[in-house]
């Protein structure tokens, strides 16, 4: 198609439009770097105003069909982008019928729902046209999670003091959704569909879809930041371009007279970047500043991209490049009017030569002991680069292909308080690795590391490839580094774990894999004078195809494992992918937490809390297992093993442990057998299920989806809490059996589920007991096509 120009002052206007519209977009472009960083302050108005352009002249020629022409209509010459904030005129919730006008508005699934009225009839006004809807809420004193649908509603017969099931607008049209983690203090943005909103009074209906309820501030909130609707349109060019569009009052008329304000016009920020040492060996630690930066006003948000997947919104931020290369890394500041300007800076980072910082022991007749030079001159690396000044390169002891135990544990006893271990061009062949009473200590593995169980040196059943005892303060950066044991070497036998914590405290490891295992892959416990480690952090393990479990528990306490994943455990007894099994009565699971975690293709179970050795005189469990998932464990279990993807038990005593334990949701997915197996009395510890879903699970068939089996010796089952849990399966039986004797009491359960099956199968009670015994339970369940 070609489009021919009619008159100069045609073409003028719409190149001035066609250049806005470029302007437009860039600074679009830039300003997204910033829509998860920023948090924008809400103003009355924000305008784009419009430079125009003179002395232009051209032809607009595009290639098509012939024969067409456009002609340039009136808007097309006249019109500008506009953005204006929205207060809502109205703003409240419904509960149970009742409507409610608080400093926060509140939604929670079928329980409360909110309403949001604004008037966009001043841009109706001014002949405008909505091309953008941005709806902005900020969390304020309870967060929580899920999905928000946004509606709009098909009345406005409401205001905030008034609002009621009888009044309230009913949802008309789907505008857009939100699914995340809400937290206190964020600010979080939907995007709405503009096609049927129109510039007038509107309702915008919020409901709670699934997920833990929240709150957000309204207009009246103390201090909180109101919900705010962006809007951005198109209006004539000049069109109440002298005025304030404001707010309306509860009624929807319009609050106060416009107010004449001058448009000064706002410069651009300029960025300056700058970053010590620019240029240097990996890894490279490079100290970024952004302060030379300027505004006319201020600058409010910075914010770097180091190109190698990490970003950062600090004005003066530091960053550690692990890979050679060349970096050009981007620095963008945006100023009160969002405008935004972005600059570049090199940095270039060298692969560090094989051995790099290695002073080669000579002969300086100081006493030598397993080939490691003891001479302090001779076992520091002359230049550490960026790491701190009395960092170590732990290849700088006497790194050996064939065998480099002593040379790591040099490093790791020489007393500094960074150690690296450096990537050679083999991996780090060593023996067992025991180091008593390390304090103080950051230990970094470069990208790349393998740290390999030597052949013949694990023949003590105690021995493990790297164990901490009575250590303090210690970090480990694994950065993706390997720890590999050989478990078809090791027998029959549970022990030779790859990572064993005893008697610690304030541990941090993360970015590590740990395989091949002859016992666990992670092994955590106390001993001797203290009988439990603490403050232990884990983060982004893996854990696979380990002999006896991927991570065992004995005694510990403030223990955190994120984005952690266990999984493929085979071999021995228990082959479960964690397994938290205290040994004596003066042992403890407490605050054991397990967050965003993955348990895998295990032999058996892929979760089990066993602390029989406990009892009514040990400290209480506290365990929390959220936001994780369960798929295909029991895999092959081993005759006497019970086939469940999760099983809490008591011992075979009869005075249990007290406590808590809390699984929020989990998923499970694809299981062939059950996904959760329990065999305790109500008076042990307490097992809450707080809003879990099973998809595909049970596929095997013969056994219901989840069991409550009465244990030997006891006259109680119960102590559990199954909230909104959702199953989803096909074969013929029960979603939950609760097997027990004729003489039990089964109490102390509530549960709320819903089924999706197509058997309606009710829930089965087993072994002889009459539900008409019950004390104390609630079970409701629907089911669902």
């Amino acid at each position: 198609m070609k489009f021919f120009p009619t008159t100069l002052g045609k073409t003028l206007s719409f190149v001035a439009c066609l250049l806005f519209v470029l302007i437009s977009c860039s600074k679009d472009e830039d300003f997204e770097l910033f829509k998860d960083a920023v948090l924008n302050t809400p103003t009355s108005i924000q305008e784009t105003v419009k430079d125009t352009t003179d002395n232009l002249s051209s032809e607009l020629v595009e290639e098509g069909s012939e024969g067409d022409s456009l002609t340039q209509s009136p808007l097309e010459k006249t019109l500008e982008k506009r953005t204006n904030d929205f207060l809502p005129v109205n703003d409240a919730y419904l509960g149970s019928g009742k409507g409610y006008n608080q400093p926060i508005v509140r939604l929670e699934k079928d329980v409360r729902t909110s309403y949001l009225m604004f008037d966009l009839s001043q841009i109706k006004a001014i002949g405008g046209h909505i091309t953008t809807l941005n709806l902005e809420f900020t969390i304020d004193s309870d967060q929580g999670d899920g999905k928000v649908s946004v509606f709009m509603g098909n009345s406005n017969d409401w205001s905030e003091k008034s609002l009621s099931e009888n009044n309230a607008p009913e949802t008309k049209t789907f505008l857009g959704s939100i699914e995340d983690d809400f937290t206190v203090g964020s600010t979080y943005r939907v995007a709405l569909d503009t096609i049927n909103v129109e510039p007038k009074i509107i309702t915008l209906i919020l409901i709670h879809e699934y997920g833990n309820d929240f709150a957000f501030s309204s207009k009246e909130g103390n201090g909180g930041k109101p919900p705010i609707l962006q809007v951005e349109f198109e209006a004539p060019i000049g069109a109440n371009s002298n005025n304030v569009l404001t707010s309306t009052a509860e009624n929807g008329s319009i609050t106060g007279n416009s107010a004449s304000v001058q448009l000064e016009k706002n410069e651009s920020p300029i960025a300056i970047a700058e970053g010590k040492p620019l240029v240097g060996d990996a890894p490279l630690k490079v100290e970024f500043s952004a302060s030379k930066s300027t505004d006319d006003k201020a600058i409010v948000a910075y914010f770097w991209d180091f190109k190698d997947g990490s970003t950062a919104i600090d004005q003066n931020p530091s960053h550690t490049f692990s890979e050679a290369g060349t970096y050009s890394v981007a620095l963008s500041v945006k100023d009160e009017e969002e405008m935004v300007h972005t600059t570049h800076i090199e940095v270039v980072v060298n692969a560090r030569p094989l051995n790099a910082n290695t002073n080669t022991p000579t002969d300086t007749g100081a006493e030598t002991t397993s080939g490691v030079d003891t001479n302090n001159e001779n076992s520091t690396p002359k230049d550490t680069g960026s790491y701190p000044p009395d960092a170590v390169f732990a290849s700088s002891f006497g790194y050996s292909p064939s065998d480099a135990t002593e040379a790591l544990k040099a490093a790791l006893t020489s007393g500094s308080s960074y150690v690296i271990v450096d990537k050679q061009s083999q991996d780090w062949v060593v023996g067992p690795l025991k180091l008593f009473d390390l304090k103080d200590l950051t230990i970094v593995f470069e990208p790349g590391v393998v740290l390999r169980a030597k052949k013949g040196s694990f023949s003590n059943l105690g021995s493990s490839l790297f164990q901490l005892v009575r250590a303090k303060n210690i970090t480990i950066e694994g950065n993706g580094a390997v720890f590999k044991m050989d478990k078809t070497v090791y027998g029959d036998g549970e022990n030779r774990h790859v990572l064993a914590i005893n008697q610690s405290e304030d541990i941090s490891i993360s970015e590590l894999t740990l395989r091949d295992g002859g016992g666990d892959g992670i092994y955590i416990s106390g001993g001797g004078a203290l009988d439990y480690s603490k403050n232990i952090t884990l983060k982004n393990i893996l854990s696979t195809n380990n002999h006896r479990n991927g991570m065992s528990i004995i005694s510990a306490e403030n223990v955190w494992v994120e984005n952690c994943e266990f999984s493929k455990s085979s071999g021995v007894r228990p082959e479960n992918g964690v397994d938290l099994e205290p040994n004596q009565p003066n042992e403890r699971l407490v605050n054991i937490n397990f967050i965003n975690c993955k348990f895998l293709g295990n032999d058996s179970s892929g979760f089990k809390i066993a602390p029989g050795n406990l009892t009514s005189s040990s400290k209480p469990i506290s365990v929390t297992v959220k936001d994780s998932e369960f798929r295909n464990n029991v895999v092959a279990p081993v005759d006497g093993v019970f086939k469940t993807e999760l099983i809490v038990g008591q011992g075979t005593h009869s005075n249990p442990v007290k406590g808590n334990v809390h699984f929020e949701r989990l998923t499970f997915n694809g299981s062939k057998h059950r996904i959760f197996k329990s065999k305790k009395s109500a008076d042990a510890y307490h097992v809450i299920f707080k809003d879990c879903s099973a998809y595909n699970v049970g596929t095997s068939g013969g056994r219901s989806i989840m069991e409550l089996e009465a244990l030997s010796g006891e006259n109680t089952l119960g102590g559990f809490t199954f909230e909104n849990f959702y199953i989803e399966y096909r074969v013929k039986e029960p979603f939950l059996k609760i097997n027990a004797p004729s003489y039990f009491t089964v109490k102390d359960i509530k549960g709320d589920f819903i089924l999706k099956e197509p058997n309606d199968i009710e829930l089965l009670y087993n072994g002889g007991y009459n539900p008409s015994a019950n004390q104390n339970v609630e079970i409701t369940y629907t089911h669902i096509d």
